[in-house]
């Protein structure tokens, strides 16, 4: 086999490995998109967006303080906050982030906004 042949392949690895988009994503589109969509208007863009970040696993720690900020929400649909509660449930986040649920930190974090 050539050599060169092998050094293609191994840069062809790496530049796949380095895209510099280190945030996940779902039906290509980031988490961070994901998280915005909690916010529409419309149930439907908003239990899709919950289904996206159910997809993103431990992955999407940074989403459950904008869906326990749903929780508290009464305006929300009952669809949507059974399925926010669903998606905290199924989320495997970090002992970093349930700190912060339950410090008073996190609360005043998720009352001011």
């Amino acid at each position: 086999m050539d050599l060169r042949y092998l050094l293609y392949g191994v840069a062809f690895v790496l530049s796949i490995g380095c895209t510099g988009d280190p945030e996940p994503h779902f039906e290509g589109r980031p988490l961070s998109f994901w998280i915005e969509e909690l916010s529409a208007e419309d149930d439907d863009r908003q239990l899709l967006a919950i289904e996206a970040i159910t997809e993103f696993g431990s992955n999407a720690g940074i989403a459950v303080i904008p869906l326990a900020k749903i929780l508290r929400d009464q305006g929300e649909s009952e669809a949507v906050r059974e399925a926010v509660q669903q998606t905290l449930d199924e989320i495997k986040f970090t002992p970093e982030i349930e700190d912060v649920l339950n410090s008073s930190e996190g609360i005043n974090t998720i009352e001011e906004n």
